[in-house]
């Protein structure tokens, strides 16, 4: 339960990148290690969190925003996830459950599989937000489908039209959002059927541009596609608890 905790927090410092398609100030970038750092003696103050999820997490953290290189940013930060992803897996029993913890299960009177199921649904939550916008930017970029300017000048110009991107993102965490809560609390995947139709109400007028009308059904199915896996796992996950 240590390093799931510990794993929760770092998502949500990582929310931080979901405005930021460049890298991080370097004021931000300290405060979230300081952070972390915290939250690693809070939630276990064992070898296991402080020599493993910790160092980790920085690593996962700065790589992208420091040491590696700016271009393909989205996929270093993708990355940094499955670097504190993957060996969290194996540290999860070797971080006793911190004081902090236990007074948190004392003072709640949650049984520790409760809580545990209710990491989940958090973690779930988390990862369709920023984590699944990861994988959709890199798939606009790699196919040339990302909004342009109309009035590119030239014509063709690569210019990204960043309003029309920003729109595009906070409407893909929204749906993305609406369609978790809902295939987890009430497995109705109908909710996929009305998401889609609301957006291509929404968006009627601007599908008579093909180079549009791309961008948002490959944006679309890829957002789909990750909330319903997420939501999957997530399902799967509380279900063996």
């Amino acid at each position: 339960m240590a390093v799931f905790s510990f794993l929760i927090i770092y998502l949500l410092c990582r929310l931080t990148h979901l405005r930021h398609d460049g890298r991080l100030p370097t004021l931000p970038l300290l405060l979230l290690s300081v952070l972390l750092c915290v939250t690693a003696l809070v939630c276990s103050p064992s070898l296991a969190m402080l020599l493993g999820m910790l160092p980790l997490a920085l690593l996962g953290l700065w790589g992208a925003e420091r040491l590696l290189p700016e271009r393909g940013l989205n996929e270093w930060r993708l990355l940094g996830l499955f670097v504190v992803l993957l060996p969290a897996i194996g540290l999860q029993s070797a971080a006793p459950t911190g004081p902090v913890l236990a007074w948190l299960l004392a003072l709640t009177g949650l049984h520790p599989d409760t809580l545990y199921k209710l990491g989940w649904v958090l973690l779930g939550f988390l990862l369709v937000a920023h984590e699944a916008n990861l994988p959709i930017r890199s798939l606009l970029r790699w196919s040339g489908l990302a909004p342009r300017h109309d009035d590119a000048d030239p014509p063709g110009d690569t210019v990204i039209d960043q309003q029309e991107y920003n729109a595009g993102r906070m409407i893909g965490l929204m749906e993305r959002w609406l369609m978790y809560a809902i295939l987890v609390a009430a497995q109705n995947y109908n909710v996929i059927a009305f998401v889609l139709a609301a957006k291509g109400f929404a968006r009627f007028r601007q599908m008579d541009q093909r180079a549009f009308a791309e961008y948002v059904l490959i944006g679309t199915l890829a957002s789909t596609l990750l909330t319903v896996l997420i939501s999957l796992l997530v399902l799967r996950m509380i279900a063996l608890v």
